[in-house]
């Protein structure tokens, strides 16, 4: 091995460890379908040949689908997911986690929170500001604003986060819930998607 590749190695265990650790010392209230036995399962269930997950609180099961680099997606029942995700920062700056849960019905809708590595919530609208009704018309969509707000009255969004990448990625899932005439009629006023990277800082919109 190349001495590049293990490094790049190293780092890819450390960030794995870094992320699974998040996930066991997370507290209750975050994840209140799996204590931190099922937890503990359900990492050695993910490394294991037979993903079969753990038990949760419901009496159904709960698995982790996919640890990368700084990242772990879990699929808590068959209605609801969540990504976990390590943030780099600056060098004297605690490292941040950031937690995107999705609930499945009647689409996919998420919502983000950042905590500190000791999972005490940091002041989120500082780090990222959800987009508005607004922040999701097109040109065409801001001209017949009117209408759009009549035919959409909410917003479904889901999130996910690329680590690779470090770039957030909202999709506008609102259509989902509207009649075939009505989505055709709207499809022009929306966007399909709004994109962010994450700078060490903050995600800033990608324009």
């Amino acid at each position: 091995l190349t001495l590049g590749v293990i490094v790049a190695s190293n780092l890819s265990a450390d960030a794995r460890q870094s992320v699974v650790a998040a996930f066991n010392s997370a507290p209750k209230a975050l994840f209140p379908l799996i204590d931190a036995s099922a937890r503990l399962d359900m990492v050695d269930y993910y490394d294991s040949q037979n993903n079969i997950g753990a038990i949760n609180e419901l009496y159904g099961r709960s698995r982790i689908t996919e640890i990368v680099s700084g990242s772990m997606r879990i699929a808590m029942t068959s209605s609801s997911r969540y990504q976990l995700m390590i943030l780099p920062c600056a060098a004297e700056q605690d490292t941040l986690v950031a937690v995107i849960s999705t609930l499945l019905l009647p689409a996919a809708d998420s919502k983000m929170e950042i905590y500190h590595s000791d999972w005490t919530p940091v002041a989120s609208e500082k780090l990222f500001k959800s987009p508005e009704f607004k922040d999701w018309l097109t040109a065409a969509g801001r001209k017949n604003k009117s209408e759009a707000e009549q035919l959409v009255s909410f917003m479904l969004v889901s999130y996910d986060f690329d680590p690779e990448t470090q770039i957030l990625t909202l999709k506008n899932n609102s259509s989902s819930t509207l009649s075939v005439e009505v989505s055709e009629k709207v499809a022009p006023y929306f966007l399909d998607k709004l994109t962010y990277r994450w700078n060490g800082k903050k995600f800033v919109l990608i324009k």
